[in-house]
């Protein structure tokens, strides 16, 4: 089989790939943009479960009993909740005698999307429920 110079003017092969180079890095970042909002948003629901169960532990707690023991429990509780043990949120637990409130804030969240604007997300989660034994 002889191949002509016509042959090669008309194979559209290399403009296929020409194409796809253009395209690939596009596809590629729409896809890490896809994944980076999903582990955004799990972060954030695990952060809302995490303030939510210590302020619940905080509204089932006697109002004068010990204060600060009752602020170091729930700040353990918001801890042991958080997904990422090694990156410990900065918990703030505010208490009246009618509801307790606990706040994350700050909790630096890292996209894995390679913009240069891209630095992190700070998050801030607050929780308020109101005690039991409140009149």
């Amino acid at each position: 089989m002889r191949l002509s110079s016509r042959h090669f003017a008309r194979s559209e092969g290399g403009a296929a790939m020409v194409e796809f180079a253009i395209v690939l890095p596009i596809l590629i970042m729409f896809f890490l943009g896809i994944v980076d909002f999903g582990r955004a948003f799990y972060l954030y629901n695990n952060l809302t479960n995490a303030v939510r169960e210590g302020a619940r532990l905080g509204a089932v707690q006697n109002p004068t009993v010990d204060v600060a023991a009752v602020q170091t429990r729930v700040t353990t509780r918001v801890k042991q909740f958080t997904s990422n043990p090694t990156a410990a949120p900065s918990v703030t637990v505010s208490s009246t005698l009618q509801d307790v409130t606990v706040t994350i804030t700050n909790y630096a969240f890292m996209p894995i999307t390679p913009l240069p604007q891209a630095q992190g997300i700070n998050m801030t989660v607050t929780a308020v429920f109101r005690r039991e034994s409140a009149p």
